[in-house]
């Protein structure tokens, strides 16, 4: 806790001679430890350990001897994050990883996917609202349409270039095209495709 009287200005006049200007130079924070409901007992062991006895025991024998409140708050704090590495977990972020721009990607079914999502983790959090069960709704049926018409429009886009391929007798473009076209295709898919054709 601090308290800072924001009525006085830091001027250069106000630094003594001989201290360096640190006002510029920015360190990064530490990660933040994780206290649980077993820590406190952990963490008094951990300062009971020789290790912690040991730079407790140093910084009581030269605190006589330090002048700088600097130094002496480096020391006492060098304690504590040294006894809370022993015994605690520190938090972790994690990022998240960014998308790659790709040629092969439908920003179309991206964007209704995106907007899907964002209606869902409303609807979790009001359940009981009628309109957002019903906006959450239509755009379901909104996106699977999409992704129907979308796979429909695929599917007859590789039929016309192998129908292409088979006018001109041409066997590269035809092979090319057929190794092409994903092997997960399931059956049902092939015959309603048929049954178009």
């Amino acid at each position: 806790m601090t308290w800072l009287n924001i009525n006085s200005t830091n001027s250069d006049t106000c630094i003594p001679k001989g201290s360096q200007n640190n006002n510029n130079s920015l360190t990064r924070v530490s990660k933040q430890f994780v206290w649980e409901s077993d820590s406190t007992q952990k963490f008094k062991d951990a300062l009971r350990s020789p290790v912690i006895q040991t730079l407790i025991q140093d910084y009581i024998d030269k605190r006589a001897h330090i002048n700088d409140v600097d130094t002496s708050l480096d020391k006492v704090e060098n304690i504590f994050i040294t006894t809370a590495r022993q015994c605690l977990k520190i938090k972790t972020t994690k990022q998240r990883k960014r998308i790659k721009s790709s040629s092969n990607i439908d920003w179309e079914c991206r964007l209704k996917r995106h907007e899907l999502r964002k209606l869902t983790n409303q609807k979790h959090r009001d359940p009981l609202n009628p309109i957002l069960r019903e906006n959450y709704h239509i755009i379901l049926m909104q996106y699977k349409s999409l992704l129907k018409s979308k796979k429909n429009d695929y599917w007859n886009s590789k039929l016309h270039s192998l129908e292409e391929a088979v006018k001109n007798s041409d066997a590269t473009n035809f092979w090319k095209c057929l190794k092409s076209i994903d092997d997960t295709v399931k059956v049902e898919d092939t015959l309603f495709f048929c049954k178009d054709a």
